[in-house]
């Protein structure tokens, strides 16, 4: 079985170390993997370059693009094609015309099926999406919401739809206790810790008007918060109204969020709306209280008493107050129930069983991989 993955960038997202993750699952199975990064490659590739994986990088362009992929499933042998977000459905649709091998397209933004844009741009590339996902043999939505979308917005037809929730490593159970143990003699102030791009939709400001509230209460804590953008200016000036003793560093991006995430004694999500947050799950995985904003997608994930603690949206003040009571509560039923959830639903090797067993029976309805050699 060999499988091309087709995906814009490599860029620090969710999508991206969503497949990062699937890929890491995929590699101690069976199966050959390539991943054709058709706009650019970027950081993630450093986490694919860990399993092993392939990485081709596309010419930038997307009819070139569409030219280069059917040179590499030629070359490649490839017996099937899975598009991650897309602008990669269409390019997979293209080339499907010529080398007739099946794909799959997933839709990793858990509320839309195509970006903001221009109106008239918007109607264009919806009918591109429709166009290309009704040629999928399967069409994959990272949530049940938007099964409803994908069949009245593209008329995809309901039997060709699938639910595949996003994927993350699970660490090593040995470094999260020894993480835990770290973080429960640790002297020093509160760490709050949130990743995530410096863009409107996050709402970062929220976090930081909270934590300047903690300060105005005279709570010793310190944020930290993980992220490139255009707003990230914006927000490191906003931060200097948070007075001590309370603190907030916003280094822009890391490759080390593990590392932090063994420090954090709280993680934080404040967005506007969500998908699948990667970095939830991932806060999860390392038993660390989470607090998210009670939308769409975090909802989900987030369970208030249950899995975690949830704010209404907009509201520093309210976030301040669930920050202190996760602080004062004893969170080990809570840690531990988040933690068994993410290894039993969203775990990289038991998503990459169901993407594996999907693609060998969309091949083997196909009558048989191609022959390699």
């Amino acid at each position: 079985m060999r499988v091309i993955h087709i995906i814009h960038n490599l860029d620090r997202a969710g999508a991206q170390k969503s497949l990062a993750s699937l890929l890491r699952g995929l590699s101690r199975q069976d199966g050959e993997h390539l991943v054709f990064a058709w706009k650019r490659t970027g950081p993630v590739a450093r986490d694919i370059d860990l399993t092993g994986v392939e990485i081709v990088e596309g010419p930038g362009r997307f009819l070139k693009a569409v030219g280069q992929l059917n040179r590499l499933i030629r070359t490649f042998h490839a017996d099937l094609l899975h598009a991650h977000m897309e602008d990669a459905a269409s390019l997979a649709a293209l080339a499907q015309l010529r080398t007739r091998r099946p794909y799959v397209v997933t839709f990793h933004d858990g509320t839309k099926l195509v970006p903001d844009l221009p109106p008239i741009k918007k109607i264009i590339r919806k009918q591109a999406l429709a166009w290309s996902a009704g040629r999928a043999s399967t069409v994959i939505g990272v949530r049940g919401e938007l099964k409803p979308l994908i069949v009245s917005g593209l008329g995809v037809p309901a039997e060709r739809l699938k639910t595949l929730p996003a994927c993350v490593e699970i660490p090593n159970s040995y470094d999260v206790k020894a993480a835990a143990a770290a973080r429960a003699t640790a002297q020093g102030p509160l760490r709050i810790l949130a990743v995530a791009r410096h863009v409107p939709l996050k709402r970062h400001d929220i976090l930081i008007d909270a934590v300047a509230e903690l300060g105005r209460r005279g709570i010793p804590c310190e944020a930290t918060i993980l992220g490139d953008g255009p707003l990230l200016a914006d927000n490191r000036e906003r931060a200097k109204a948070v007075i001590p003793p309370a603190h907030i560093h916003l280094p822009g991006a890391s490759d080390q969020v593990a590392d932090h995430l063994k420090e954090a004694h709280i993680f934080v999500n404040s967005s506007e709306y969500e998908g699948t947050s990667m970095s939830i799950l991932e806060a999860m995985s390392w038993r660390i209280p989470v607090i998210a904003s009670d939308v769409p997608g975090n909802r989900e994930l987030v369970r208030l008493g249950k899995t975690g603690y949830s704010f209404p949206l907009s509201s520093p003040s309210a976030l301040a107050g669930r920050i202190i009571e996760a602080t004062s509560t004893d969170n080990s039923t809570i840690v531990e129930t988040a933690a068994q959830t993410v290894e039993d639903q969203f775990s990289a090797d038991a998503l990459a069983w169901q993407h594996l067993t999907l693609y060998h029976t969309l091949c083997n309805s196909r009558g048989e991989a191609e022959p390699h050699g």
